[in-house]
């Protein structure tokens, strides 16, 4: 029989062919299911004779396995499925929203999203049709609107149903830092949320901003140019590479013909050397392949903390050491 052990947050959960649940080595839950999902919110989804039902984190079987499908625990609801309709229960296993909806998300920030007939809206914990399924789709609520689409065209809606955003995209991502990414005439930019449009659309591929700065193309995806702008559409690195990301805060790769470029945020380069391989930071360092496969370590003013070549062997960098070795 083959065991699998994790150890987290003090639970031990061991999984076998046929599944139970110990805290600290206390069975809480005997081998009677097949499959025991991970816990949320203190529950967690159990599978016996193909039904689902849920357990508690004492192992006390609350819902008894009775559905078609169920997730997990979100906002102190599940959405259970049965018959090809889905609804919510609540933690003591109660339907608290009626089973009637043909596809369902987990509830976030106060609200999900819903679909009855090929249209979709959102209801509140109580089940009330804040937002009636009238739009072919609809997102998940970021910064306060969410995207929603009818028919070829997306805009955006508040909490309360508002269109605050008038149906005039052909795409339209959530908000992220303040601005969504958003495209017309085959061109992507950016608004604000007054539905402004404080980056033209422009650019052939656009990215969401992370920490002030997105990644912007101009051209096609096999020979186009990239770079990245700030809020005010300012080119930080101009776009002129063959690609690029955001590794971690602050930090960005690019490249450009055999060349892996590091920047920071304010569009300054700070490597020396040229690196075939990049990856991201981690606490400060950056694992960097030279030529012939070379490793070593760059931290993120570009210096080579560990110079590539130095040692037959690098290991991975965690907790303050990089394990390293010369000769065989």
């Amino acid at each position: 029989m083959k065991i699998k052990m994790l150890l987290k947050a003090g639970i031990l959960l061991v999984i076998a062919v046929m599944f139970g649940v110990l805290n600290g080595g206390k069975a809480l839950a005997n081998s009677k299911y097949l499959w025991i999902e991970k816990f949320s919110e203190g529950m967690a989804v159990v599978v016996k004779d193909g039904k689902y039902g849920y357990i508690n984190r004492s192992g006390k079987e609350i819902v008894a396995p009775k559905y078609a499908a169920a997730y997990d625990f979100s906002g102190g609801l599940a959405a259970v499925g049965l018959n090809g309709k889905y609804g919510y229960i609540n933690k003591k296993g109660k339907e608290v929203i009626k089973l009637k909806y043909d596809f369902v998300y987990g509830f976030d920030n106060g609200l999900a999203a819903v679909g009855k007939d090929d249209k979709w809206g959102y209801i509140d914990k109580q089940g009330r049709e804040v937002i009636p399924p009238k739009y072919s789709f609809v997102g998940s609520f970021n910064e306060g609107l969410a995207t929603v689409k009818l028919g070829d065209k997306w805009g955006y809606v508040d909490k309360s149903g508002k269109e605050v955003i008038a149906l005039q995209y052909t795409e339209a991502d959530y908000f992220f830092e303040g601005l969504a990414k958003i495209r017309k005439d085959n061109k992507y930019g950016y608004i604000n949320k007054l539905g402004e449009e404080v980056i033209p659309a422009k650019y052939d591929f656009a990215g969401i901003f992370y920490d002030g700065l997105a990644e912007v193309m101009l051209g096609s995806y096999e020979t186009g140019k990239w770079g990245f702008i700030d809020k005010t559409g300012k080119e930080v690195i101009a776009v002129q590479y063959d690609h690029g990301s955001i590794t971690s805060k602050d930090m960005i790769w690019v490249v450009k013909g055999d060349r892996n470029i590091l920047f920071n945020s304010s569009g300054k380069e700070v490597t020396t050397g040229n690196y075939s391989v990049v990856t991201v930071f981690t606490d400060g360092l950056c694992p960097v392949h030279a030529e012939y496969g070379n490793k070593g370590y760059i931290d993120t003013t570009g210096r080579e903390v560990v110079k590539p070549g130095k040692y037959d062997y690098v290991g991975e960098y965690g907790d303050g050491i990089i394990p390293v070795k010369k000769g065989n």
